[in-house]
């Protein structure tokens, strides 16, 4: 997504990770490093920048002088140092921003989808749900970080449960980010769909075609790169394309509203626009918002990084990181359900194609910005991939060039091959949702706190603790029966329905 990441989705659509054998390439995916270390920038004192060369302050008019000076200090002071002085590394702002980046992601574009699965009430009540167990989570990991003086899923695994728990940990890790790779090759396919009929070549060229020269020309040589420094500022892109999503979507049902634009059923009038008396629909939507909120395995190398760090200091950074995620994924859910109702698509930019089409700028930046997002990001998921990989074959074989370049194209490729067989985007997020993300971000972070005996003076907290490792298990694994139900006969399953673009 998390986020092995990338923020994602998505974790998100920027997937992170813990310490992995491809430290020395100079970067780790997602490893929460504030803006400065992915753009380099550094500060000039500006109160010590000297007049530029030829400025005679004494000879020269007064308005020439204020000029000289208005345009060496705007030299001076750029951009990239304001967002330097105001996120720096291991401030609580900087921390705020990278836990953000890892957990909006590619899962907000079928957050309608869930909400019409769900109903607006019952969805938002969820969504609240999902933050609150999110930032419980985290804080357990924290008390476990704490306790055990280490800084990684595999590493606190094996010492509580040993080495082969610590392999099972990795591989549910690498599911999640290969998982979420799958979903963004998914979304790309749903954005050449359009781009292809646009430009009337259908005939001979469809969206898996297409999928496969992007992938050939832009995804698999960027996943080649061993350092992916180049592309770290695809965190603060991504961020920036999931809010410009939820302002063009408001803006977008708002309007409709106001024009009297009927949007079908179910009216507000209606129970089911509210809560939806579908218990299967319900259990099925549930892990795409679960995905949505993935971050937590960045949490160990944010809390690091953090000035004085503290329990009490990241319960700021995670409060404020939730709260500012669940305001963005409660507008995009539900004003993408309020325009579409019963025609919301599980990739709501689907709903957006006659907007598309018709070369409204508003949607058509959305399109080419989210699409920009995800290939940048898309190396960023392989590269967690490819390092655990490698760790494994590093125990019985020594390094290889040869073998960097296999487990990038099987990764990546791998990615692509499936994408182009599942049916809907939100079928990728409901099995990775209800598997790898319900295990890596609610199961374990409540088995770390019942083995170290956290909060065993404390009945509620205690109870708290093993309500989140069984509710994990147990919506886990439901919905992922019930995907795989659905997958098995589509015409059957709680969420059918149409999905289209309103004209």
């Amino acid at each position: 997504m998390a986020n092995r990441d990338a923020q994602f989705p998505t974790g998100a659509m920027n997937p992170a990770g813990e310490d992995y054998a491809c430290e020395q390439d100079g970067l780790l995916a997602g490893d929460g490093d504030a803006a400065t270390r992915w753009f380099g920038w550094g500060g000039a004192n500006v109160s010590q920048t000297p007049m530029s060369p030829g400025i005679d302050p004494e000879g020269t008019t007064p308005h020439l002088v204020r000029a000289a000076y208005r345009k060496q200090f705007s030299k001076s002071l750029s951009w990239k140092e304001i967002v330097d002085e105001h996120f720096s590394q291991g401030s609580i702002r900087g921390s705020v921003f990278n836990l953000c980046s890892a957990t909006l992601g590619a899962g907000a574009l079928s957050l309608p989808f869930a909400v019409k699965g769900m109903g607006v009430a019952l969805g938002l009540l969820l969504t609240v749900l999902c933050g609150f167990t999110t930032v419980f989570s985290i804080h357990l990991l924290i008390l476990a970080r704490t306790a055990t003086g280490l800084s990684s899923y595999e590493e606190i695994s094996a010492h509580l449960f040993g080495s082969t728990a610590a392999g099972f940990v990795e591989f549910g890790i690498v599911s999640f980010c290969f998982g979420t790779g799958v979903a963004y090759c998914k979304t790309l396919m749903d954005f050449l769909e359009p781009l292809l009929e646009q430009m009337e070549i259908t005939e001979w060229m469809d969206e898996k075609k297409a999928l496969a020269v992007v992938w050939v020309c832009m995804l698999l040589p960027l996943s080649m790169l061993k350092s992916m420094n180049a592309l770290r500022f695809s965190s603060l892109f991504g961020v920036m394309t999931i809010a410009y999503l939820v302002i063009t979507i408001a803006v977008h049902a708002t309007r409709s509203v106001l024009n009297g634009e009927d949007a079908g059923k179910p009216s507000p009038r209606e129970l089911e626009f509210w809560v939806q008396t579908d218990v299967a629909g319900i259990i099925q939507a549930f892990p795409i918002i679960m995905f949505a909120y993935t971050c937590q395995v960045n949490v160990f190398s944010i809390f690091d990084e953090l000035e004085r760090a503290s329990r009490q200091r990241m319960v700021k950074v995670t409060n404020r990181s939730v709260a500012l995620c669940f305001l963005l994924y409660s507008l995009v859910g539900v004003f993408g359900f309020l325009e579409f109702r019963l025609h919301t698509c599980g990739n709501v930019l689907q709903n957006f194609i006659a907007d598309f089409k018709a070369g409204a700028v508003g949607v058509v930046l959305m399109y080419v910005a989210i699409a920009l997002t995800i290939v940048m990001s898309f190396p960023l998921i392989v590269y967690p991939c490819r390092c655990t990989l490698e760790a494994v074959a590093l125990r019985y074989f020594p390094p290889s060039d040869f073998r960097h370049a296999m487990w990038t194209v099987l990764i990546s490729g791998g990615s692509m091959g499936i994408a182009m067989l599942v049916p809907n985007i939100s079928v990728v997020f409901q099995l990775v949702g209800g598997t790898s993300s319900a295990l890596v971000c609610f199961v374990l972070p409540a088995l770390f706190a019942i083995r170290l005996h956290i909060y065993s003076d404390a009945p509620f907290y205690r109870a708290a603790v093993y309500a989140l490792a069984v509710g994990g298990v147990v919506s886990g694994a439901l919905s992922t029966a019930l995907t795989l139900m659905q997958l098995a006969s589509p015409a059957h399953h709680p969420l059918s329905g149409s999905c289209k673009p309103l004209n």
